[in-house]
């Protein structure tokens, strides 16, 4: 269900990017810079690799994804605004018949 690129705001192109591992404790990141959306396979935890589950994964994407929408419209990212409307986003996907 992830996309390997997408295109919004007037066709502007943005790639994603399944990686290994991002940094410390991170499951994603978006960089408008780069036009990109990574996430992680696993996270590091006191020294330990932890895959990270395939819904945790979509998830992740989702809350990056609101990140994109975000910047395009006013240039920030916040952290909460991102995660409430991916979780409204995900229950929707997740409940439409």
């Amino acid at each position: 269900m992830i996309p390997n690129s997408f295109c919004i705001g007037g066709g502007k192109l943005f790639n994603v990017e399944i990686v290994d591992n991002i940094d410390h404790k991170s499951y994603g990141d978006f960089s408008d810079v780069e036009s990109l959306i990574r996430i992680a396979k696993t996270i590091t935890v006191d020294g330990k690799e932890i895959e990270i589950s395939e819904e945790d994964k979509f998830r992740t994407y989702l809350h990056e994804l609101i990140h994109c929408f975000n910047w395009m419209y006013n240039c920030e990212c916040d952290e909460a605004l991102a995660q409430t409307f991916s979780n409204f986003l995900y229950e929707y996907l997740k409940t439409r018949k």
